[in-house]
């Protein structure tokens, strides 16, 4: 016979137990991501507005009827930080902090319609990044981001360190990363005009130089013909050739000689002295 403090001890295991169990069949239906009503974290960094940008809608998207700016609520807004790139009339770079409100307007047809942030998928060879209106980093300092990662060739935890420094402006590594990412992502549909440009070329010098990356050894190619000089970092093999020029470049390819370049017909050697 079980004595008191045994099956009080009993009760309390099986109370434990059948808490966990409850807690395990809520996660298993809880989504991935912030869960409803959890608390968010915002920017620490609190920047002066220095304009503001109203974004009003401007018919029923119901009935199409025109709505007006003094019925409207405003129901979101965020932040866009950005560059005031510099002039002759005015040397050096400023930031910028531009406060951009949302506003719904309820039509006389009982219709509420919202003026949303324009967002799209970047390229249909990149399906997961998106462009969207709502965006922290603004057009001119993406610019600068992106010089100074591909350019400069620096880190991001290094870019982050000098927008700190140099700026007074701080960005989180994830933010620079999604920067890159979409800003790569929203020059692709350019790729396609370049390539164009080059295969039309009716002489055209093509060239690489090493390109490390990490522990990886790249190659850096130049394409340079008329009107237009591209480049592209890949491996030293033929694939680039024959992914960019294939049969469609029928003009005269220049080149140092290098094994894989006298594929074409029409590839005569450069002597260098």
């Amino acid at each position: 016979m079980k004595s008191g403090s045994e099956e009080k001890t009993q009760g309390e295991a099986n109370e434990t137990q059948q808490a966990k169990e409850r807690e395990d069949e809520v996660s298993a239906r809880r989504k991935a991501g912030k869960q409803p009503g959890a608390p968010g974290y915002g920017r620490e960094q609190k920047l002066a507005v220095t304009a503001e940008a109203h974004h009003y809608p401007a018919d029923c998207v119901r009935c199409d009827c025109e709505l007006k700016q003094d019925a409207a609520k405003a129901y979101t807004a965020f932040e866009t930080v950005d560059l005031e790139w510099a002039d002759p009339n005015k040397p050096g770079i400023s930031l910028t902090n531009t406060k951009h409100t949302y506003y719904e307007t309820v039509c006389v047809c009982g219709h509420c319609t919202q003026q949303a942030p324009h967002r799209q998928v970047s390229h249909h060879s990149t399906p997961n990044i998106w462009l969207s209106e709502w965006r922290l980093v603004g057009p001119g300092l993406a610019a600068l981001i992106v010089c100074l990662a591909y350019r400069m060739r620096l880190s991001r935890a290094r870019i982050q360190e000098f927008l700190s420094d140099w700026l007074g402006l701080e960005i989180s590594v994830g933010t620079l990363h999604a920067t890159l990412h979409e800003s790569g992502a929203a020059v692709l549909p350019v790729e396609d005009e370049l390539v164009e440009a080059v295969q039309s070329s009716g002489l055209l010098h093509v060239d690489e130089t090493s390109w490390r990356e990490l522990n990886t050894l790249l190659w850096l190619w130049v394409f340079c013909g008329q009107g237009v000089v591209v480049y592209w970092i890949a491996s030293r093999g033929s694939e680039l050739l024959v992914n960019v020029l294939g049969s469609a470049f029928q003009g005269w390819l220049m080149s140092d000689g290098w094994q894989v370049l006298p594929l074409l017909p029409q590839a005569p050697r450069c002597w260098r002295t």
